[in-house]
């Protein structure tokens, strides 16, 4: 693993994969020292890489660019609350979308087809 790669997980048995399309329905980022910056219901936090990856399915990607300023995005986003309401314009952040803005300057599709 290296800082800056976007961590894919799968859950076989989480009632988001009934509205959330795709195989992978949660992502961080690996930010180094064991750990990686995710947004959960408890708002943006750091938790350690071994638990992150307890879940059924992972998926690593890692940008060719754009790295060194995602981390410090990340940084700043850290104790924000959770997107409960799925509003791009509230300051707040669910899974996919705190890896959208980490990661602002790729262009990341956040809609799906």
């Amino acid at each position: 693993m290296k800082a800056g790669d976007i961590i894919g997980r799968n859950f076989k048995s989480y009632l988001s994969n009934k509205f959330i399309p795709g195989d992978y329905t949660f992502s961080g980022v690996y930010i180094g020292n064991n750990k990686v910056v995710h947004a959960i219901r408890e708002g943006v936090s750091e938790t350690n890489i071994v638990d992150y990856l307890r879940c059924d399915g992972v998926c690593i990607l890692r940008p060719k660019k754009g790295v060194t300023k995602a981390l410090k995005r990340l940084e700043s986003f850290v104790g924000r609350e959770y997107d409960y309401d799925f509003n791009e314009k509230n300051g707040k952040f669910y899974s996919h979308e705190l890896v959208h803005e980490a990661y602002s300057e790729l262009e990341i599709q956040r809609e799906f087809p």
